[in-house]
């Protein structure tokens, strides 16, 4: 949610700027894949660094739920979860940036050049 609501907000505040590329020749398709190309980035980013550091602190908190209980420690494997997460965060990634892409290709062109 929090890489939909970003993407939303850097259309509405670069209005301007995609106006005057597209005044310049570029087309609706490019403006759509701006807005993908960003949100992408911001999911792979997300995933580098969001996956070794949860399972870093999962495995460790983990840990010291294992030493207060009296369980045996063995590290979590779940990697069924670490496949289906990167294709979905890329699918979600995707799906977020369909109405702000719609929206940059879709701009007034007339409308946001003659406001500046």
């Amino acid at each position: 949610l929090a890489v939909g609501q970003t993407l939303l907000v850097t259309v509405r505040c670069r209005t301007r700027d995609i106006a005057i590329l597209r005044a310049v020749g570029m087309t609706p398709q490019q403006a759509r894949t701006v807005v993908l190309t960003q949100s992408l980035v911001y999911a792979v980013t997300g995933l580098l660094v969001g996956i070794p550091i949860g399972l870093a602190s999962g495995r460790a908190l983990w840990r010291v739920a294992a030493d207060i209980m009296p369980l045996r420690y063995e590290p979590p494997t779940a990697v069924w979860a670490l496949l289906l997460l990167v294709p979905a965060g890329l699918v979600a990634a995707i799906a977020l940036s369909a109405a702000p892409g719609r929206r940059a290709a879709r701009l007034p062109l007339a409308d946001v050049l003659r406001a500046e």
